[in-house]
């Protein structure tokens, strides 16, 4: 008796998993968007109301003041968590602080103006706090542009007139001026 086989089908490969494909490359609407002028009209006259305002100014007010600082990742770099990079950040500004002094003491910046200090002060701070290299970089060519004199060009310029240059050019053999090669 011939038993019979059972055969499995193949096992299919799994398929890699991907993120969902962003907005622009999926179909755009043909249509605008439908809107409700009911609710637009009753929000209108909400807002219209300055009992409403205000409530809703204040309301909007506490919740900016419970989010101060938590919701941005400004001056955080990628792969650093907020813990580790604000410590860095606020050493960067103490050092800026300080170069700022040791810049005063030396004669490089003038007292004048407190406001191109600060300014000088905030792209040393940047300069030095960890981030984007461009940003340092730019930072240090500001920090550079504003401390430090540029090199003077060295460069020394000869005008010769016509006349001079064609009696230099004639006279080379000095026995032959006023030959052409050819005649030679």
């Amino acid at each position: 008796m011939a038993t019979l086989e059972t055969t499995t089908p193949k096992a299919r490969k799994k398929k890699r998993k991907s993120s969902p494909r962003p907005q622009r490359y999926t179909a755009t609407r043909t249509r605008p968007r439908r809107t409700n002028p009911a609710v637009s009209a009753h929000s209108k006259a909400l807002w219209a109301d300055p009992v409403w305002r205000a409530m809703m100014m204040e309301k909007r007010k506490a919740q900016g003041i419970l989010n101060k600082g938590f919701k941005a990742r400004q001056g955080v770099p990628d792969g650093m968590r907020k813990a580790e990079a604000y410590p860095l950040v606020e050493a960067a500004k103490e050092s800026a602080k300080e170069t700022m002094s040791e810049l005063k003491q030396a004669g490089v910046v003038d007292g004048t103006d407190p406001r191109a200090e600060e300014a000088l002060e905030a792209a040393i701070a940047v300069m030095r706090s960890p981030g984007d290299k461009k940003v340092a970089l730019v930072a240090a060519r500001l920090v550079l542009d504003f401390t430090k004199s540029k090199p003077a060009s060295k460069s020394e310029i000869s005008v010769n007139k016509a006349e001079d240059w064609l009696a230099a050019v004639a006279g080379k053999d000095g026995s032959d001026a006023g030959e052409t090669p050819s005649d030679a």
